[in-house]
């Protein structure tokens, strides 16, 4: 995953069966410079 603005990677981390905390993927979200919409609807496709 890279950020929007200037392309810059991003760390995700990938927990297998376990639930990413909400503030964690907030500021995942935050960092790659997206809002929670536009988030969502990269998650949907």
């Amino acid at each position: 995953m890279f950020r929007t603005t200037d392309r810059r990677p991003l760390t995700v981390p990938m927990h297998f069966g376990k639930t990413i905390p909400k503030g964690t993927l907030h500021a995942i979200i935050k960092q790659a410079g997206l809002t929670t919409e536009q988030f969502a609807e990269l998650v949907k496709k």
